[in-house]
């Protein structure tokens, strides 16, 4: 667990988190831990339950998608970014990307049951939350969306 005025610090640069009322932020102050990833550490991996939501605070980390036996880059983050959010979906299927960190990096996580769990019990923090993660999954739909058009966009095609 990180201090509160260190997690309002760190809080401002999270794009993530500008919305959120200050008890929210308490609340996930309480819930939040700091841990380091080594340049190509794999932080989770596609399919498997990465039971971590992630706020980035220092380096750059990419999430790949796994296609015909290859790696393929979706999109790269960096400090105020946010990954993991599957782990506060309660489902079978489990990440749908994954995370490798291309510089030594520092984030905040929070475990994904109980960050569900605080969610759950009080409404307004987990409307706020939700509403956040959707905007997030909303990103990532959009780089995967760039991605196949850079993969397979004929040039000049146009949409009916």
């Amino acid at each position: 667990m990180i201090g509160i005025q260190e997690f309002n610090d760190v809080a401002k640069s999270q794009e993530l988190l500008k919305r959120f009322e200050p008890q929210h932020l308490e609340k996930l102050a309480g819930l939040a831990r700091e841990v380091r990833f080594t340049r190509d550490q794999i932080i989770f991996r596609e399919g498997t339950h990465p039971g971590f939501f992630y706020l980035i605070v220092e380096g750059s980390v990419v999430l790949e998608i796994i296609a015909t036996g290859r790696s393929v880059l979706l999109q790269t983050l960096h400090a105020g970014d946010a990954m993991g959010w599957s782990s506060l979906v309660d489902a079978e299927e489990g990440a749908h990307f994954e995370a490798r960190a291309l510089s030594p990096s520092r984030a905040l996580a929070f475990d994904g049951a109980q960050l569900r769990a605080a969610c759950e019990s009080d409404p307004a923090f987990g409307y706020r939350m939700m509403k956040a993660l959707l905007s997030l999954v909303t990103d990532r739909l959009d780089a995967s969306r760039m991605q196949l058009l850079d993969m397979y966009g004929a040039a000049g095609a146009v949409r009916a």
